[in-house]
């Protein structure tokens, strides 16, 4: 049975803008915890080094370099457990804070070798060809999800993540697309003075459940799929 007919398309990717949104401002708290406030301090731990660098002020770049290994390792320990959060929250059982930071930590081994992984493939992809290092980026690009959703391992989730996404590669590069023009909108407002930063992380999280919803879409009709096919 052919499962990805015409007739039954998958979302389009820039349709998941709004619900990715309305997520936000739900689980706005949860958000912060967990991505938007690492991802500030991150920010300003930067410009705190290039200012001691510029300024040749040692004590500045002492503390920028203290508050940049506080925020990488409060980021570091907090995206497993965002992870988690996001293919939970488009289900609609989004777990607390501390639930999701919990059960983020249980995976950060796998998570991190998946990304390890996924990494090595699209930069050996792209080093030997462009073709293979952008096959690998659509392959692998929901892996974490089957990590944290499925309890698979990295390499059973990598697996899982191409044989998904191959027959719907063009929705999945969608969502990529979407993912790289909301890039480009914060980019552009990085550089404004004192708010630039702030505007650039709030943008750039308004497509923050884009990926777990394209998941949540393909796995949500694959199962539709097979049990309609179980049935003739």
């Amino acid at each position: 049975m052919k499962f990805w007919t015409k007739d039954r398309q998958l979302t389009p990717s820039w349709h998941f803008a709004p619900t990715s949104f309305k997520l936000v401002l739900e689980h706005l708290t949860t958000i912060a915890y967990l991505s938007f406030l690492p991802a500030l301090l991150l920010n300003a731990a930067l410009a705190m080094i290039v200012d001691g660098q510029k300024f040749a002020t040692g004590s500045r770049l002492d503390q920028g370099l203290g508050l940049f290994a506080l925020a990488a390792l409060w980021s570091l320990l907090a995206q497993p457990g965002f992870i988690y959060f996001q293919a939970k929250a488009v289900q609609g059982t989004a777990p607390s804070t501390l639930n999701a930071f919990k059960h983020g930590l249980s995976k950060f081994v796998p998570l991190a070798l998946c990304a390890l992984l996924t990494g090595l493939a699209v930069i050996v992809g792209f080093i030997l060809f462009i073709i293979p290092g952008l096959i690998a980026l659509r392959a692998f690009l929901l892996a974490p999800f089957y990590i944290v959703d499925r309890d698979l391992g990295p390499i059973a989730a990598l697996k899982q993540s191409a044989a998904d996404t191959k027959p719907v590669s063009a929705w999945v590069w969608g969502t990529i697309g979407v993912i790289i023009a909301f890039s480009f909108m914060a980019a552009s407002l990085h550089d404004i003075a004192v708010i630039g930063p702030a505007l650039s992380l709030i943008i750039s999280s308004l497509y923050v459940f884009g990926p777990a919803l394209r998941y949540a879409d393909i796995t949500n009709r694959l199962s539709l799929d097979q049990k309609s096919a179980s049935r003739l």
